[in-house]
């Protein structure tokens, strides 16, 4: 279900409250890390290419990776929606036409798209006021 005005979207999770996202990511985080740990110590010392890895070098390595992994999926999840905004943001002001305003995440649910709503309705407002000034300007200068 994707709109035109948020053509990147690609599923329903990505309109999940931020509080959310981030509490799952946290949530994933400490799964992995005791994953992470439990695989290691089960491990032990492994040998790898014919030399002794102890268990403590490959729980960090794993710990880099999967957080690594983490913050990765938490830029693409959470920060990415606000950047598009912002750029869509700053899109329509410079240009100040009505016509930019649908390139807004409008029917997005999360926080994104009440920052989008709300933009919009401002927006909105001080363009149908700036038009209405030109007017009276206009019917006081006859």
């Amino acid at each position: 279900m994707r709109s035109a005005a948020d053509p990147l979207r690609t599923h329903r999770m990505d309109d999940a409250p931020l509080r959310s996202k981030v509490a799952l990511l946290v949530v994933a985080g400490v799964l992995v890390g005791i994953f992470v740990q439990v695989l290691s110590s089960e491990f032990g010392n492994t040998v790898i290419l014919g030399r002794q890895v102890p268990s403590a070098i490959l729980a960090v390595l794993g710990f880099l990776v999967t957080g690594s992994a983490l913050i990765m999926v938490g830029q693409w999840w959470i920060a990415s929606p606000y950047d598009r905004l912002v750029k869509q943001i700053d899109k329509v002001a410079d240009r100040r036409h009505v016509t930019d305003l649908s390139a807004l995440p409008l029917t997005r649910q999360d926080e994104a798209g009440r920052i989008a709503r709300a933009m919009h309705r401002v927006t909105t407002v001080a363009i149908r006021d700036g038009r209405e000034a030109r007017q009276l300007r206009r019917s006081l200068d006859r």
